[in-house]
């Protein structure tokens, strides 16, 4: 998720980053009804924007190259937080 020049990567625009990416997966094709994410455990940057979106940990993965957060998020979820 580093994207960018290195001067204007972790200026706070994250979470604005990771729902739009989700909004977009959703919009791109309409038959996408789940989203699933595994980020390292340790990514405390990810899982605190996952703390305040739709996300959901669902559990830790264990990979050969690394332990991982389960994240999913539902179309459902995702956009009944911006019904009003």
């Amino acid at each position: 998720m580093a994207i960018g020049d290195a001067e204007v990567r972790h200026r706070g625009w994250g979470r604005q980053w990771f729902l739009s990416m989700a909004h977009y997966l959703f919009l791109d094709d309409p038959r996408t009804q789940r989203l699933v994410g595994e980020p390292r455990v340790d990514q405390a940057r990810v899982r605190s924007w996952a703390n305040t979106t739709p996300w959901e940990e669902w559990g830790e993965v264990r990979f050969p190259h690394k332990t991982a957060v389960l994240m999913v998020l539902t179309r459902e979820r995702f956009f009944a937080t911006f019904e009003g």
